[in-house]
């Protein structure tokens, strides 16, 4: 008679084992946000095990909510000719320190200040506060308030707080008359081209 069952197993639970690009790579959750650095070459510096990383990562169901919300916006950040925006919207959830940020080290530094804390990020600098309501972590962004779906996802070179919404606005995503992406100021700019020697042949030809 047994007692019990040995599962023998290739890696130490509770041991972080991946990066954080890894970890996004390898997370079905996680697909979208990878899917937006692949577009930019922004996910190659989340190998880095140089660096420490805090990555809060909008989940594939904080995506397909903003093509509810933002449906041109959502449209266009999920088009590689548009990478310049998705990289600018993925840079500002990416904290880069000489530590790491875990949602209590996170919840404790805003209540010590009493107000919202500045994170610093690839370009610029992270303004959030992050509160515990109710038994989940919650972070406000621009008046925004952001459930934390899974906090604390250990990396080897950082950690992962997996959230229910990106930290976006419809305005990230502006398109003006110069800032079309560049295969479609090439086509604008042959259908010039071609109407200017259309009508060249038809004065010439009358």
């Amino acid at each position: 008679q047994t007692n019990g069952y040995v599962h023998i197993i290739d890696k130490v639970l509770g041991v972080p084992y991946t990066t954080v690009l890894e970890k996004l790579e390898t997370d079905p959750m996680m697909s979208d946000t990878f899917k937006l650095g692949q577009f930019s070459a922004f996910n190659n510096q989340l190998n880095n095990t140089q660096r420490r990383f805090t990555y809060f990562v909008p989940r594939d169901k904080a995506w397909q909510k903003t093509k509810l919300d933002y449906p041109s916006t959502h449209k266009k950040l999920f088009m590689e000719d548009f990478s310049y925006h998705s990289r600018s919207i993925l840079e500002r959830h990416l904290v880069i320190a000489d530590n790491v940020y875990t949602m209590n080290d996170l919840v404790a530094m805003t209540a010590a200040s009493g107000d919202s804390i500045l994170l610093p990020t690839y370009r610029d600098s992270l303004k959030v506060k992050v509160e515990e309501e109710a038994g989940r972590y919650v972070i406000t962004w621009n008046f925004k308030k952001i459930n934390v779906y899974r906090p604390d996802v250990e990396c080897t070179n950082g950690i992962i707080h997996v959230i229910d919404y990106p930290m976006l606005e419809e305005r990230d995503v502006v398109v003006n008359g110069g800032s079309y992406p560049l295969g479609t100021n090439l086509c604008i700019l042959f259908s010039n081209i071609l109407m200017i020697a259309i009508a060249k042949f038809l004065f010439l030809n009358n």
